[in-house]
């Protein structure tokens, strides 16, 4: 379900004052999600919820909460009422039902895996020379500069495999050293010249290898 607006809706069901809390879409269209909202939470009973009209329409997906509730000129609410998408608004008494809070992850262009320590870019995402005694690797440190755990899963290479493991789970703030390890001898073993990666968070990218 659609609510659609050209001129200001409002929908007031609540008397007193309450928090102000506009929708930002900055990291993408949910609801649900604290680092699309001006506040940094999403919203609760007490919230006076604004909609501007962005690229980044918000979608309820479960339950949501406000106290009332503008769409601006042109804005757009999905309600995925399909889905178990329920809005409550003013209720009297107080909110019924836990309001439904989702993860924010920042983009993993914000971890760095080209820096010998934690950085704050997103680094070259390059590999340089292989070890000349065994174990034969290449190891870079990557670094988590998010406050979420993000997974990384890498693509298998040709002859080399990764350590710790080709999905590799970086906590909050932290770092994991991965390295990529030749299975024959060295001048021989990886064929393969790039490998691709990708995060939950949404990320990819390429490591030259060869």
């Amino acid at each position: 379900m659609k609510l659609i607006t050209n001129t200001l809706l409002f929908l007031l069901w609540s008397i007193g004052v309450s928090q102000t809390n506009t929708w930002t879409g900055s990291t993408d269209s949910d609801w649900h999600k604290p680092c699309n909202w001006s506040l940094g939470i999403v919203p609760t009973c007490s919230h006076t919820v604004i909609v501007p009209d962005l690229p980044n329409d918000p979608d309820i997906t479960d339950i949501a909460h406000c106290s009332t509730i503008e769409l601006q000129s042109n804005a757009i609410l999905d309600l995925i009422s399909s889905g178990g998408g329920r809005l409550d608004v003013g209720q009297t008494g107080g909110c019924s039902g836990t309001p439904f809070v989702n993860a924010c992850s920042i983009p993993s262009s914000d971890i760095d895996p080209c820096s010998a320590s934690c950085g704050s870019g997103p680094g070259c995402k390059s590999y340089i020379g292989w070890n000349t005694v065994p174990p034969f690797q290449r190891c870079r440190v990557w670094c988590n500069n998010t406050s979420f755990s993000i997974p990384f899963t890498f693509g298998f290479p040709m002859g080399g495999s990764w350590s710790p493991s080709n999905v590799v789970v970086i906590a909050p703030g932290a770092s994991q050293n991965i390295c990529l390890s030749k299975v024959g001898p060295t001048g021989s073993g990886i064929t393969t010249s790039e490998v691709d990666w990708t995060s939950t968070d949404g990320g990819s990218g390429t490591i030259f290898v060869g």
